[in-house]
């Protein structure tokens, strides 16, 4: 592997030493694969569908398993600024050391978390009602095909499988 520890502790820090070229780290870890705008916007909704950009990642993963190894950190994508621990805590200390003297933990997570948990749980909400109004549509689309058994049911009934379609396709996101 691309590591070397010290063999008098177990615990010991990983130290990166040079990588052999067979072991080098993957090719996009300087950049967070999920923000990489070198692509078309439907590249990126298909990978963000699909996580494909994590493919590579999974080849050599499955590559090293067969030879004994494992992957390290030196294979994994670099975590952007937003996201590291130093810009998190120091985010908290100042919600947490707000003005007004009084130190409140549910108010402070409340701050940090709410440009993320507000979004999600609107998609959230989104998927609750697509899943619960499918059925009635179905249900519609099976009353206009029973009333009329032996005529065409095309204006009746394709409000209806359009109405499915757009809750199905939404419920996709």
């Amino acid at each position: 592997m691309c590591k070397s520890t010290d063999d008098t502790d177990d615990n010991a820090m990983v130290k990166p030493e040079a990588c052999p070229d067979d072991e080098t780290p993957l090719k996009g870890r300087n950049k967070w694969p999920e923000e990489n705008q070198e692509f078309c916007w439907f590249h990126r909704v298909y990978q963000r569908w699909t996580y494909s950009y994590l493919n590579p990642l999974f080849a050599k993963g499955s590559r090293q398993y067969k030879d004994g190894a494992r992957l390290d950190h030196h294979d994994l994508y670099e975590v952007p600024q937003y996201m590291k621990s130093e810009h998190l805590s120091s985010q908290f200390k100042s919600f947490f050391d707000c003005d007004d003297g009084s130190k409140n933990l549910v108010l402070t997570l409340w701050k940090m978390t709410k440009p993320i948990y507000l979004p999600a749980g609107f998609c959230q909400l989104i998927t609750v009602l697509c899943q619960s109004t499918n059925p009635l549509v179905v249900r519609g689309l099976l009353n206009v095909l029973e009333d009329n058994p032996s005529q065409q049911v095309i204006r009746e009934g394709l409000p209806f499988a359009i109405g499915l379609f757009a809750l199905l396709f939404m419920n996709g996101f």
